[in-house]
Order: structure tokens, then C-alpha cells, then sequence
């Protein structure tokens, strides 16, 4: 059995006791795509990533790797995991963490020797790290050396959960440029990341999940492309003026006679400065803005940027 999709979750639903971790998730991630899961700390993305590797078993729903029952098998052999708190063992070196979680995969001799040499490179490590202890690694060769041991197999879907918190801003693109390069080779990626900026560069869909729920998915630049605000200043920026933009869209105050108003639709532009002036005062400043994706993210998780 197998699928087009790489991730497919009907209903999916954790709980943890009586306190729910997700609930009636519902997302389908083609072959070949990067997918980035966003939300707030507490909102369900780990549950979600632990349930698709295998780790935690539904309540209820479903959730399929390639066709295949997360957790099953068949669907391990085709994923690699780099888990959020990441764990390595502090005596072997990273050759021979490599070469263990290689013999787990059924690979050996020159293919796997080779391989090793591979993934280190890969990731951005020095060959010299084979030889070396793990236990003398910073943190974020700790990191690369976790997506390494993912990568060894080559997997058909990479489950990144949180892949470069411990990185810097070189670190972070190499992740990034590796991402895309992954997905030149048909590799389905799940990017897991409070870095909305990485994610908005690589992903092809985004979901947005909170308290649990899926609340917002699609094509990233669509989604921006669909939310146009504008920033307006009036003299004087009365209630009447207020009460007309609020027809408009949401109005978010900045002080000085400026108001950001998003608008309801991205076809109301041309309403704006008629709605001041009929209002009584006069227009010193309208310009359009587009959102980013971090700005969609807090519309949808219920935060507002505070404005400048």
C-alpha cells in the first residue's frame, strides 16, 4: 500500500488524560512538499509530529504515512524524526552513532561507510567530527549530528521538529538551504518552527494550529496575498472617522492621529479615503501594507502586533 500523500490525518485527536493535546486535526501533505506546522508553545504541534513518528498512539481519528498507519512498520521505515529535545548518548562518536542507527536501518559495509561521510557533510560537520567524541559537541553540533542520524536512511518524509533552535543565524540557513534541496529530491518535509521567517521561505503549505485545533492552512503567499491592511492618518482622526473605517475592517489604533486598518476585503482600498473624508477630516497619509506571515500567524492565534 501506498499514497500520493505523505501525511494524511482524518480527525485526529491526543489526549493526554483528561487534558486534550490535539483534537480533530485534519491535514493531507502531498509527496514532495514542505509543510510548515506553525503555533504558539502549548497548541499541539508536538503531539501531532510525536503521533505521525510513531511515538504516541490517537485517541481517536487516523493518521497515515504513505498510506500506511503511523506507528506501523511500514510507515517507520520511511520517515526520519528530529525531535524537539533531542538526546545523544555522550561516549561514542559520531561515526559510530551514525553507523548504529545505520545497522538498525539494515545498512551496511561501504554503502553505510559512505553514507556517513555523506550526512556529515551534509549537515555542515567537519569529517574530523566521525572520530570525535559526542560528548565534547556543542549544542549545535548536537543538532546537526540528530539530523544526520534522520537523513541516514534516506527517508521519504523528514518529521523537523524545532530543527534550529540551537543554531545561529549561519546554521539557520544551511538548514534552510539544505530544506529546499531535500525537496528538489522529492523529500516530503514536516517543518515544525517558531521562526515563521525560515518557514515562509520554504514552505509550499503552512497549517496554523491553537488550542489543539487547525485554524488556518493554505498556500503561505496566498494567504498573505488575501489580507491587504493599510495605514491611514487623519486630521482629525475623530470617532466618526473610526466608525467609518470599522465598516471597512478591523482598526487598530497607533497614535497620532494613525490608525492600521485591516481591511475586510482587498477590493475596499479605493473606499478608504472617501470613508475619511466624508467623515469630516482630511487625509494626510494612506498606504498600503501586506502582511507577512507573522503577522497572519497572530490574526489567527489571536495576538496583535504592537504597533510603532
Amino acid at each position: 500500500m501506498d499514497s500520493a500523500l505523505a501525511i494524511c490525518t482524518e480527525n485526529l485527536t491526543k489526549h493526554y488524560g483528561q487534558t486534550p493535546g490535539c483534537r480533530d486535526v485534519s491535514m493531507a501533505v502531498p509527496a514532495g512538499q514542505v509543510f510548515g506546522f506553525l503555533g504558539p508553545n502549548g497548541a499541539g504541534k508536538s503531539t501531532v509530529v510525536k503521533v505521525l513518528a510513531g511515538l504516541h498512539a490517537p485517541t481517536s481519528g487516523t493518521a497515515t504515512i504513505f498510506g500506511h498507519p503511523a506507528g506501523s512498520p511500514a510507515a517507520t521505515r520511511l520517515l526520519g524524526f528530529v525531535p524537539e529535545l533531542f538526546g545523544l548518548p555522550g561516549w561514542p562518536t559520531a561515526g559510530e552513532l551514525l553507523r548504529f542507527y545505520g545497522n538498525l536501518n539494515e545498512m551496511t559495509g561501504r554503502e553505510l561507510s559512505a553514507r556517513i561521510d555523506e550526512v556529515i557533510e551534509r549537515v555542515g560537520l567537519p569529517p574530523s567530527v566521525r572520530t570525535q567524541r559526542i560528548g565534547t559537541f556543542s549544542k549545535g553540533m548536537r543538532q546537526r549530528l540528530c539530523i544526520a542520524t534522520a537523513l541516514l536512511h534516506r527517508p521519504r518524509l523528514l518529521l523537523l521538529d524545532e530543527p534550529t533552535s540551537a543554531l545561529d543565524p549561519v546554521g539557520r540557513r544551511e538548514v534552510r538551504d539544505l530544506i529546499i534541496l531535500l525537496r528538489q529530491e522529492r523529500t516530503t518535509v514536516l517543518l515544525n518552527s517558531h521562526i515563521l521567517s525560515d518557514v515562509e521561505m520554504v514552505a509550499d503549505q503552512v497549517a496554523i494550529i491553537r488550542k489543539g485545533q487547525i485554524v488556518m492552512s493554505g498556500n503561505p503567499a496566498a494567504l498573505v496575498a488575501g489580507n491587504l491592511s493599510v495605514m491611514v492618518q487623519a486630521e482629525p482622526f475623530s470617532p466618526a472617522v473610526e466608525r467609518a473605517l470599522a465598516v471597512l475592517g478591523r482598526v487598530e489604533p497607533r497614535g497620532g492621529g494613525r490608525a492600521l486598518l485591516h481591511l475586510n476585503q482587498p477590493d475596499d482600498l479605493g473606499a478608504v479615503a472617501p470613508a475619511i473624508m466624508a467623515s469630516g477630516s482630511h487625509l494626510l497619509e494612506l498606504t498600503p501594507q501586506r502582511e507577512s506571515l507573522e503577522d497572519l500567524f497572530l490574526g489567527a492565534i489571536g495576538e496583535v502586533k504592537a504597533g510603532a
